[in-house]
């Protein structure tokens, strides 16, 4: 969280409803999102919640934090 984004809170929040779960996390950072120089996180964070029917989301602006969030489909609805 500091070493990217220079925040200094962070809230977690975690729901469950009947479909799926939800994660998200939201710091009071830079608001920046951009690609690093070598680095894969962000597009191996979309490509995993893909993979098992998920969708991963970032929002981000104006040095007011980022927000991501993670929705996962509950088991017996990915196997649908």
């Amino acid at each position: 969280m500091v070493r990217h984004s220079r925040a200094d809170r962070s809230e977690v929040v975690l729901s469950v409803d009947p479909d799926g779960i939800r994660l998200q996390v939201s710091d009071n950072g830079t608001g920046e999102v951009r690609p690093r120089p070598g680095g894969i996180g962000l597009t191996t964070m979309h490509e995993r919640a893909a993979e098992i029917g998920g969708e991963l989301t970032i929002q981000a602006g104006d040095s007011r934090g980022t927000t991501v969030a993670l929705w996962l489909p509950r088991p017996e609805m990915a196997a649908t």
